[in-house]
């Protein structure tokens, strides 16, 4: 989806990814949890309180909207773009905020993983540029497999070494 607008010319698209779905674990809990609490709320409602049921109604679906939907789109539009040249990150449902960083910019890449992001299989890839800037991208899916592959596009990015003798 949506990754082919972003590249350059002569650029091509190595991976793309969104964020683990660990980050949307529990705003789907919570939107049981508020689920069943609009059916408890619902039986409890008397019948001669017809009013009360447009207050639940709000009270509820405001805490959806603030703590489901918005966490649920946040992962929805967020896209790691890795090609050849660059790493690319865009977020955003009605503005959108990127960034853009240049490979053979790049001086170092590692990952950190939990205990929960090593079950899951996920973790934040850690960048340091040539200026010393660390830069990290959280809850990568595959981690390992995206920091082998972007390991080995940073060095091809390097120039040749001369020999020394």
């Amino acid at each position: 989806m949506g990754g082919r607008r972003w590249l350059a010319a002569g650029e091509q698209e190595i991976v793309t990814l969104r964020p683990h779905a660990k980050v949307i674990a529990w705003p789907v809990i919570l939107l049981l949890i508020l689920a069943a609490l609009f059916g408890a709320g619902l039986r409890a409602i008397p019948e001669d309180r017809p009013e009360l049921f447009w207050v639940l109604a709000a009270v509820l679906g405001s805490a959806a909207l603030l703590f489901v939907l918005r966490p649920l789109l946040h992962w929805r539009t967020t896209r790691y773009v890795f090609t050849d040249q660059r790493i690319l990150t865009r977020r955003g449902v009605f503005g959108r905020v990127g960034r853009v960083i240049a490979l053979r910019g790049i001086r170092e890449v590692g990952y950190r993983r939990t205990l929960t992001d090593r079950l899951l299989g996920c973790g934040t890839l850690r960048l340091t540029t040539f200026d010393g800037l660390p830069l990290q991208i959280s809850h990568v899916p595959d981690i390992r497999r995206v920091q082998l592959v972007l390991d080995e596009l940073c060095r091809a990015q390097l120039p040749a070494m001369p020999a020394r003798w």
